[in-house]
C-alpha cells in the first residue's frame, strides 16, 4: 500500500513540477497558457498533499506531516487570492492561518526532541523542523498583518498568489531532491535539502516581488 502510494505521489509531484514550470515561464501572465498550466498546477498539488497524507497515516514522520500542512496553507491562500482578489479574509482564512502557526509551533517543539540517534544523525533533522518553524512564523506574520490591513494594494492579490505559489514549487524541488541524493554518496546532506533551497530562492522571491512592484508603479 505504501509503495503504491508513493507512486501516485511521485506521478503527481512529477506533474506538479512541469505544469509549474510552465505557468512560470508562460508570458503574458494570466495568459490562457498561464490559466491551464495553473490550474493543472493546483489539482495535481491537491494530489501530493493527499497522498502524502495518507502516506504519513501508514508510516507517521512528524516533519513530513509539518511539511505538508505547511504547503497546504500556501496552496490555499494563492488560490484563494486569485480567485476572490480583494475579498476580505472571512472565518476559514483565520482558521487556516491558525493551523498554520499551531503547525509550526508543533515543528518548534519537535526540534526540542532528543532521542537515541540525535547526536548521530537527529541534531541535524532538528535544524530542519526549527528552521520550518521558524519560516512558518515569519510568513504567517506577514500574512496577519495583509489579513488585517484596510488599505490594500491594488495589485498585492497578484503578489500574494505569486509568493505563495512559488514558495510551494521550492517545495517540490526540495523533495525531488532528497530523493536524489539517495543515489548519490552524499545522504548525510539530505537534511540540507529542507533548508538550502528556500535560502537561496526566498530572498530572490522578495527582490523580484520589489521589482516588480516598482515596475507596476
Amino acid at each position: 500500500m505504501y509503495e503504491t502510494l508513493t507512486v501516485i505521489h511521485v506521478v503527481f509531484t512529477s506533474i506538479a513540477l512541469l505544469s509549474g514550470l510552465i505557468a512560470m515561464i508562460a508570458s503574458p501572465k494570466g495568459s490562457r497558457l498561464h490559466k491551464k498550466s495553473g490550474l493543472v498546477y493546483f489539482y495535481s498539488f491537491i494530489g501530493v498533499i493527499l497522498t502524502g497524507l495518507l502516506m504519513v497515516l501508514i508510516q507517521y514522520k512528524d516533519l513530513f506531516l509539518g511539511i505538508t500542512i505547511f504547503n497546504s496553507y500556501l496552496l490555499f491562500v494563492g488560490y484563494r487570492v486569485l480567485k476572490h482578489k480583494h475579498a476580505k479574509s472571512n472565518w476559514l482564512v483565520w482558521l487556516m492561518l491558525t493551523i498554520f502557526v499551531g503547525n509550526g509551533l508543533l515543528l518548534l517543539f519537535g526540534s526540542f526532541r532528543i532521542d537515541d540517534g540525535f547526536w548521530e544523525h537527529g541534531y541535524k533533522w532538528s535544524i530542519v523542523r526549527a528552521f520550518m518553524a521558524l519560516l512558518t512564523f515569519y510568513l504567517a506574520v506577514k500574512d496577519f498583518r495583509s489579513f488585517r490591513s484596510k488599505i490594500l494594494d491594488k495589485k498585492e492579490w497578484l503578489f500574494t498568489h505569486m509568493e505563495k505559489m512559488l514558495i510551494t514549487y521550492i517545495s517540490l524541488i526540495a523533495g525531488v531532491m532528497l530523493r536524489l541524493l539517495d543515489y548519490l554518496p552524499i545522504k548525510d546532506s539530505k537534511w540540507l535539502c529542507w533548508i538550502v533551497p528556500y535560502l537561496i530562492c526566498i530572498p530572490l522571491i522578495t527582490y523580484w516581488k520589489s521589482k516588480y512592484k516598482n515596475k507596476l508603479g
